[in-house]
């Protein structure tokens, strides 16, 4: 091919620098393998990663120090220190809920709980929430089937104010006419969006066919009627 023309050279379809290319790296991975080794970098560590963030909360969580103590008046509870932040959470929960509705009454015990942070002892619904507000504490309850949950959280440096709160809100709640009317209002527009919640339904009928007349059976929120 001494006399060959200059265009007759490179005819075979490979520039020369894409053959030095190629022989000079004989063993590179596929296009799959390359692929695949570009995914399990990633993985990697973002395994490691979670690693380091599980590893301390499990260490936290071993570390927890839980206390039972009993008060004055024989109540039982659960205590958890932990001076990271300036803040206290309760959380309790006393005998009552859904069950102890009187028959047509259903959904008493639901309204009831609305309305314990709505005015206590000499204070109204306005005036004792801002009164939570002046303590930086928040309030609530729901009621279960078996029972009325609270809980309450507050700075730790208002926490005798805050727990004088909480102390009106159950022994002294006010159950004033227009708390009671806006809370029901509230009650009654979550019973009508339900009434069209497929979810909703099927668990009710469920409720129904297992538990039949019993107070299980009944919607904790009440009803319409109710």
């Amino acid at each position: 091919m001494r006399g060959a023309p200059a265009w007759h050279r490179h005819r075979s379809g490979q520039h020369p620098s894409t053959v030095l290319a190629l022989r000079a790296n004989p063993s590179s991975p596929t296009r799959g393998e390359g692929r695949a080794a570009r995914v399990a970098a990633p993985l990697a560590i973002l395994r490691l990663s979670l690693l380091f963030l599980v590893l301390p909360a499990l260490s936290a969580r071993a570390a927890m120090s839980i206390q039972e103590v009993t008060s004055s008046k024989g109540i039982t509870a659960w205590l958890v220190e932990d001076y990271s932040v300036p803040l206290v959470a309760i959380r309790f929960v006393f005998d009552g809920g859904a069950t102890q509705d009187p028959a047509g009454k259903e959904g008493l015990a639901n309204l009831m709980s609305g309305l314990f942070d709505e005015g206590a002892g000499n204070l109204d619904s306005e005036a004792f929430q801002i009164k939570l507000d002046d303590v930086g504490a928040e309030m609530s309850f729901e009621a279960a089937r078996d029972g009325i949950y609270g809980s309450m959280r507050m700075l730790a440096e208002q926490r005798d104010a805050a727990f004088d709160l909480l102390r009106l809100a159950v022994t002294e709640p006010r159950f004033d006419q227009a708390p009671i009317d806006r809370i029901r209002a509230q009650v009654l527009s979550g019973i009508i969006a339900n009434e069209l919640d497929p979810d909703t339904l099927a668990q009710r009928k469920w409720l129904e066919a297992l538990y039949g007349t019993h107070p299980y059976a009944r919607p904790e929120e009440g009803t319409r009627q109710s």
